[in-house]
């Protein structure tokens, strides 16, 4: 199973993370959210913004936007996605050298804040999605972990599982 976490979180979840958006995506286009996404949002207002950060995050993954990745993913970022871990650099890597092509929606997002640390989890829904020419669409539950260091949020962890048909 490859990484989404190229995610993000994929896409994350991975892969990671990951990667709710409210146009439709193309392959190589932009992430998609839903206009209400079912997205449940913290009243905590340190914890606003976090749900745009995922879409960002997201949609950075689906275009391989290193820029945007650089900004969002701590510099110990780390991701597990199955069998597989990864790390900021990783992430980058795959950015600059276009490994993604697909599209992806984020659905059901939620939102936890606990002081300087929050919790946002939820369902990422790959499309036509590749990573390094290997299928990787399908749905992948994920839980992206934050952390507010010098007065703005990054993402610490993530973890992302493949929804098995039953």
């Amino acid at each position: 199973m490859m990484p989404f976490g190229m995610k993000r979180t994929v896409l994350l979840a991975v892969v990671t993370c990951g990667f709710a958006f409210s146009t439709a995506g193309l392959l190589r286009g932009a992430a998609r959210i839903p206009a209400n996404g079912g997205e449940g949002d913290s009243n905590n207002k340190a914890g606003q913004g976090l749900l745009q950060m995922e879409r960002d995050w997201a949609d950075a993954m689906v275009k391989n936007n290193a820029e945007v990745i650089a900004r969002i993913e701590a510099d110990d970022y780390t991701y597990v996605m199955g069998d597989i871990s990864g790390d900021k650099k990783r992430d980058l890597a795959d950015a600059r050298s276009s490994s993604f092509t697909g599209s992806a929606e984020l659905t059901g997002m939620k939102q936890r804040v606990y002081g300087d640390a929050a919790v946002v989890t939820g369902k990422a829904s790959l499309h036509n999605a590749k990573y390094n020419g290997n299928d990787i669409s399908g749905d992948y539950l994920f839980t992206d972990t934050f952390v507010r260091r010098g007065g703005r949020w990054q993402v610490v962890a993530s973890h992302s599982s493949k929804v098995q048909a039953m």
